[in-house]
């Protein structure tokens, strides 16, 4: 479908108004996320999950559990890289402020 980042984060719902175990944020599609700006998104709203959705189906069928590992290892550099330019060392520091709503 082409869409591979959530869209304008401030459609969703706090998620914090919910009475659940464990918070899954919608990405607003049906790929999930599949960068590390993605996560960070998710986990800004609130998320404590996020669901990886088809990347994870593409590096199965590519390359099998090699494919799945590389797929893992890079989102998890992406996450690091970003947290890092959003001034974070930890994921559990990742908050709305983290998000910009505006130029």
């Amino acid at each position: 479908d082409g869409t591979s980042a959530p869209e304008d984060p401030r459609i969703f719902p706090d998620p914090r108004h919910a009475d659940l175990g464990c918070r899954i944020v919608s990405s607003g599609g049906s790929s999930g996320v599949s960068s590390g700006t993605d996560i960070i998104r998710m986990q800004a709203l609130g998320a404590d999950a996020v669901l990886i959705g088809r990347a994870w189906v593409y590096a199965l069928a590519a390359h099998g559990q090699t494919g799945v590992n590389e797929l893992l290892r890079l989102l998890r550099e992406e996450l690091r890289i970003a947290m890092a330019l959003t001034g974070h060392t930890a994921p559990n520091t990742i908050d709305r402020k983290t998000l910009v709503d505006k130029f």
